[in-house]
C-alpha cells in the first residue's frame, strides 16, 4: 500500500507525542492504526502505556476495532509472540475514548472532592437541547432587560442592535409578545 508523506511521518515518527489532525476520510485511522501495530510489534510497546483519543465514539469504537483486527493479523504471522496475544487481551481496557470521556474519567473518580453528586453523568445531546434553548432565552431576555433600562432609549438606538435583532429574528419568531423582525 502506499502512504503519503504526512503518513509515513505520522506512522514512523517516535519518541514523542503526536497530534494527527486532517479531514474526514484522508486515513486518519488507518495511519494510527498502523502507527500503533508497528509500536507493539517492533518496539514491544503496551497498548495501555498509549492515550488514545477520538472526537466522536464511532471514531473510538472504529479504531479500536481496527487495532483488534490488525493485532489478530500480526498474532496469525506470528503466533509464538506471546506480547501480541496479550495486548489484544489487553485492548478492551486500553485509553481508547473520546476526549470528553476521557476528561470524564478525574471527574467521576474525584466527584466527592469536587462537591459533586455521585449521580453526575455527560449529558446527552436530548438533554442538551433543551438547556440550550434556556441558555439562549436568558441571553436574549437579558438583552432586552438591558435595552428597557436604558433611559428611554430602544433597542435601535444600541451599537450591533441591528445585528442582535437580525439574530433573534434567525433564532425565535416572537419575544415579549411581539413579532421580531
Amino acid at each position: 500500500m502506499d502512504f503519503t508523506p504526512a503518513q509515513t511521518a505520522a506512522m514512523e515518527t517516535h519518541g514523542r507525542t503526536l497530534l494527527v489532525s486532517a479531514a474526514a476520510g484522508s486515513g486518519k485511522t488507518f495511519t494510527l492504526t498502523q502507527r500503533i501495530i508497528k509500536s507493539i510489534i517492533n518496539e514491544n510497546k503496551d497498548i495501555s502505556d498509549f492515550l488514545i483519543v477520538t472526537f466522536t465514539r464511532a471514531a473510538a469504537g472504529e479504531l479500536k476495532a481496527k487495532i483488534s483486527k490488525a493485532l489478530g493479523d500480526a498474532i496469525e504471522e506470528n503466533p509464538d509472540k506471546t506480547h501480541l496475544q496479550d495486548q489484544l487481551i489487553k485492548l478492551g481496557g486500553a485509553h481508547i475514548s473520546t476526549i470528553d470521556s476521557f476528561f470524564a474519567e478525574p471527574v467521576r473518580a474525584n466527584f466527592e472532592k469536587l462537591g459533586l453528586p455521585p449521580s453526575m453523568k455527560t449529558a446527552d445531546e436530548a438533554e442538551l437541547e433543551p438547556l440550550r434553548q434556556r441558555i439562549m432565552s436568558e441571553v436574549i431576555d437579558t438583552y432586552f432587560d438591558s435595552c428597557e433600562a436604558l433611559d428611554g432609549k430602544s433597542v435601535s438606538d444600541i451599537e450591533y442592535a441591528d445585528d442582535f435583532t437580525h439574530l433573534v429574528g434567525m433564532i425565535s419568531s416572537a419575544r415579549r409578545g411581539s413579532a421580531v423582525a
